[in-house]
């Protein structure tokens, strides 16, 4: 167990240093790391200097094959197809293997893997083919927040290096085909299953268990199982593996057995012929899934424990988990950063130390004490990684997972594997799975209005850390009465101690990292605002993605004010996603009437004015944005200005503006705004654009840059910083501070690469 504590101090310390050491700082790690372990005192240490030495090596053999150029690259590339093509509403999304790119200026890694979306599309590419494809590639960077999804770690774990689109009226020419292949197979069996389910009311989700695919399931069952926490059930993961490998052994040991008692059982032992047919069933099943990250993982792990149970060493739960660890760390070192890795990890721990605890009891009573202490420990590790919990979560669980794990998941298994054979039978198994979907659906619909879907209350750091420590002792033998006054002062906690929140008559402001749009988070000591909700465009929704999680951080149950700025898709795209995923008080639209100039309100002692647009005021969308002071109690104040432009600005101007200590870059820097006038006029100590990284609008604009310098005004963008957090009243007006998402909490992937290691001058 020590060495696996020091595997993963070692693994997560080098993914958070600084720098790549180079070749010789590698070599000189691993000579300490071997020097180490020779001795027994110090073989731990020298454990995770090793695991340190594998993740650098496997980060450093990623980054070098990684796009790294600032902006967008125009070439023309062979491509490859791999993977299912993703079918959207205008567009096809893929992945691609690149090679023989020409057209860039600047040399191009050899081989690319890039996720490349065609607008609107005029056919369908299919797996294994190869096209010469004009495309325009992007270094693989998302949005980077303080909170929410990591978009760019999602893509470096993948290793996808680089993004790009292919424009509507691209000319592709073919230049080969592969039809035998793994994965031109699954797109075969997935159109098979299409044409089965397409009258279907879950449809989508059969063919997410089946082959992992998701871009079918209908937004409002999505939803229902985001909100009641049982969306994993649909996600082809360890669960799933674990459940197709535990059926494979149970019914090849029945076999086994039958013919054992007629005389014509294999010459092997059940346990190697049973575990032999499982580890098929789940190779196979997570073949189907492509191979996604959790699936490799799961088979891994189950390998491990195979191996061990073949070798007829007695070896405890402890032993037998770290052997998975360190496993799974040699197949996929990057496992370190993925969430599942370690909830899986400490589940299976929680199970078996819970079980060991308790072995003496009744197997019922352990069986309920240890999902009880499974769902205890994992709560605060849900609430940590995800930003919530539900109520529901639990009892939804209890009921599903083994729904699933027996008849939907082994169902949509069964109809997949004879629908080459028997189309009839697999369709009338389809509509059995179909009909079993519809009840759980309608029953957690129905848990969701009988109960809370979520905590009443945030839940403080202090709680979490209370939660974890009461269900590490609630799996100690003989703990109950501890364990239960640990539990009772851990809800006590939650329900008392709120998260850290800005003094009375301050205001903490958070401009988040949207791309090209616009959305702050505005709190004061009780109270959040919310000042538009960035764009939607695709599968990205900035309301539920970005602003939700960001508003949760704050320890903020509901939205007290949404403020919708105008209505073009970059400032409201995500009002809808917001609406769904959290309560929200009061909505202020110029389009209704509901933001006009002379509104105001002030919440713990800090006064909000709406400034524009007046009742007369006429002109184009962007002119008539909702323009929002925010004051505090000493009097420094936030200006957010939407999209006004110049007519605007005029009649913001004309009505009388004061200064301003931060003020947000009107029209995310464009040419038609922030005029010397109004530059003038408020003269800010600190001025905030958000506007996309390389967007095709080339924002901000070069000569509103140059006004903004010409006065010494600072200007910061989201585009280079991430989101923008900052607390007003500033102590130094002079000098004031902010915090920078991409200054914080970066892995090595997120910083630039030496430039002997990278292609192109941006690095």
């Amino acid at each position: 167990m020590r060495s696996v504590l020091c595997a993963v101090v070692g693994g997560v310390a080098a993914l958070r240093l600084p720098a790549l050491p180079g070749d010789v700082g590698l070599l000189a790690l691993a000579v300490c790391a071997v020097g180490l372990g020779v001795a027994e005192r110090t073989r731990p240490v020298g454990v995770g200097l090793l695991v340190a030495v594998w993740v650098l090596v496997a980060v450093d053999q990623r980054l070098t094959t990684r796009l790294s150029h600032d902006g967008a690259v125009d070439v023309v590339c062979e491509a490859h197809v791999v993977g299912l093509p993703v079918q959207g509403v205008g567009r096809l999304g893929l992945v691609v293997d690149l090679r023989d790119c020409v057209g860039s200026a600047e040399p191009l890694p050899p081989v690319l893997r890039a996720r490349v979306t065609w607008y609107r599309p005029v056919h369908t590419l299919l797996p294994g083919q190869r096209w010469r494809m004009p495309l325009r590639l992007r270094a693989p960077r998302g949005h980077r927040n303080f909170h929410g999804f990591d978009y760019e770690t999602w893509l470096f774990q993948r290793g996808l290096d680089a993004t790009g689109t292919l424009r509507a009226n691209a000319a592709l020419v073919q230049l080969g085909d592969q039809p035998v292949n793994v994965d031109r197979f699954r797109w075969r069996l997935r159109e098979r299953l299409r044409s089965l389910t397409a009258n279907l009311a879950h449809g989508g989700l059969v063919e997410a268990l089946a082959f992992g695919s998701r871009d079918r399931i209908d937004a409002n069952q999505q939803q229902l199982l985001s909100r009641s926490g049982t969306a994993h059930l649909v996600a082809i993961s360890g669960l799933h593996i674990g459940m197709v490998a535990s059926v494979g052994f149970a019914l090849a040991a029945a076999v086994w057995r039958i013919a054992a008692r007629a005389g014509t059982a294999p010459p092997v032992s059940s346990t190697l012929f049973a575990g032999c047919v499982g580890l098929l069933l789940a190779g196979g099943y997570a073949a189907l899934a492509g191979f996604a990250l959790p699936t490799v993982r799961a088979l891994v792990m189950l390998a491990a424990a195979f191996t061990v149970t073949l070798s007829r060493r007695r070896l405890d739960g402890a032993a037998c988990l770290g052997l998975a660890f360190f496993a799974v760390l040699l197949v996929r070192p990057l496992s370190l950063v993925d969430a599942g890795f370690w909830l899986s990890f400490l589940a299976v721990g929680v199970i078996l130390t819970g079980l060991r605890a308790r072995r003496h009891w009744p197997s019922w009573q352990g069986a309920l004490w240890v999902n009880g202490a499974v769902g205890l420990l994992l709560t605060p590790v849900t609430v940590w990684v995800f930003g919530e919990v539900h109520w529901v979560s639990p009892v939804a669980n209890v009921l599903l997972v083994p729904l699933f794990g027996l008849i939907v998941v082994p169902g949509v298994l069964f109809a997949v594997a004879v629908m080459p054979v028997s189309p009839t039978l697999a369709s009338v198994t389809l509509g059995a799975v179909d009909w079993i979907l519809s009840t759980c659906l309608h029953v957690l619909s129905s848990l969701l209005d009988a109960l809370p879907s979520g905590l009443p209350t945030p839940v403080s750091a202090a709680a979490l850390c209370a939660l974890g420590c009461a269900a590490a002792l609630a799996l100690l033998p003989r703990s109950w009465p501890l364990s239960f006054c640990a539990l009772a002062a851990a809800v006590l906690m939650a329900f008392t101690l709120p998260p850290a929140r800005p003094p009375v008559g301050h205001l903490r402001v958070t401009v988040l990292d949207v791309g090209h749009g616009l959305a702050l988070v505005l709190e004061t000591a009780t109270r959040t605002l919310v000042y538009d909700t960035g764009p939607r465009r695709g599968r990205f929704d900035a309301g539920a993605q970005v602003v939700t999680p960001a508003v949760r951080a704050g320890g903020h149950a509901r939205v007290d004010q949404l403020v919708v700025s105008h209505a073009d898709s970059d400032h409201a795209g995500g009002v809808v996603g917001l609406l769904a995923r959290m309560p929200v008080a009061r909505v202020l639209r110029p389009e209704d009437g509901s933001c006009r100039a002379g509104v105001h309100w002030t919440w713990d002692k800090v006064r909000f004015d709406v400034l524009h647009p007046g009742v007369a005021d006429r002109g184009h969308e962007n002119d008539r944005s909702c323009v929002l002071r925010a004051t505090t109690a000493g009097g420094q104040s936030l200006l957010l200005l939407g999209d006004v432009e110049r007519r605007g600005e005029r009649a913001l101007l004309q009505r009388g503006l004061d200064s301003a200590t931060v003020m947000t870059v009107p029209h995310h820097g464009s040419t038609t705004s922030s005029s010397d006038a109004l530059l003038d006029t408020v003269a800010p100590a600190l001025a905030i654009n958000s506007a996309a990284r390389a967007g095709r609008f080339r924002l901000p604009h070069p000569r509103v840059v140059a006004r903004y310098r010409a006065r010494g005004i600072p200007l910061i963008g989201t585009a280079q910083h991430g989101a923008v957090r900052f607390t007003l009243p500033f102590t130094d007006p002079a000098a004031p501070r902010w915090e920078s998402a991409r200054a914080d909490r970066r892995w090595l992937w997120h910083r630039r690469l030496n430039p002997a290691r990278c292609h192109g001058a941006a690095c």
